[in-house]
């Protein structure tokens, strides 16, 4: 029988060695045990810590997941304002003032409602312009021997700039007409003759 009583002895040293270890943990986690060194070692007891200490570190793993996960959705709310007010700029405007809404979201909202109000205004803009020019301008009219046509474009600062460099633009797009006009007649002329040019 002695050896029975000194197994007995030998489970329960482990028992308690198992349930100051859990207690350790708990409090260590910041927690009370639901049970004390001085109450009866049992196995119930070590299931019991065992159950209170991983009921607590399941709860610390859903706070630390909860808090990475607010932490990424603030990381893309903030870098989808950056791009929206990054397009805004690139359109030539003034993104809105943060203080203008009460949350992220709502600033995120009225970003893209101007946004997308910049983009109806420029494309309002640009089909004016389409309408505005006029067709022999988009499709020359055919010249004679006597007439020539040609265009010229460009965008100054200044509405006086941009004629004079238009008219430049033409000027040198008709020089160059000329020019080819010119020597295909002297070609032809030099050919009927019969003289040879070096």
């Amino acid at each position: 029988m002695p050896s029975l009583v000194g197994s007995e002895m030998c489970i329960r040293d482990r028992i308690k060695e198992a349930k100051e270890q859990l207690i350790k943990e708990l409090k260590k986690l910041g927690k009370e045990p639901v049970v004390t060194l001085s109450e009866v070692d049992s196995n119930e007891d070590i299931i019991a810590l065992r159950k209170q200490l991983k009921q607590i570190k399941d709860e610390i793993e859903k706070e630390k997941t909860a808090k990475q996960e607010a932490e990424e959705t603030k990381q893309a709310r903030s870098e989808s304002i950056q791009t929206v007010k990054k397009e805004i700029l690139f359109l030539g405007e003034t993104p809105i003032s943060e203080f203008e809404a009460s949350n992220n979201d709502e600033y995120i909202a009225a970003l893209n409602k101007q946004l997308e109000n910049i983009k109806q205004i420029k494309a309002d803009e640009e089909k004016e312009i389409q309408q505005s020019i006029p067709s022999w301008f988009i499709k020359l009219p055919k010249g004679t021997e006597k007439i020539l046509y040609v265009r010229g474009t460009a965008v100054v600062d200044t509405l006086q700039g941009s004629i004079d460099s238009a008219t430049n633009s033409a000027l040198r797009e008709l020089g160059k007409k000329l020019e080819t006009r010119l020597n295909s007649k002297i070609k032809e002329t030099v050919r009927q003759a019969g003289v040879c040019r070096l």
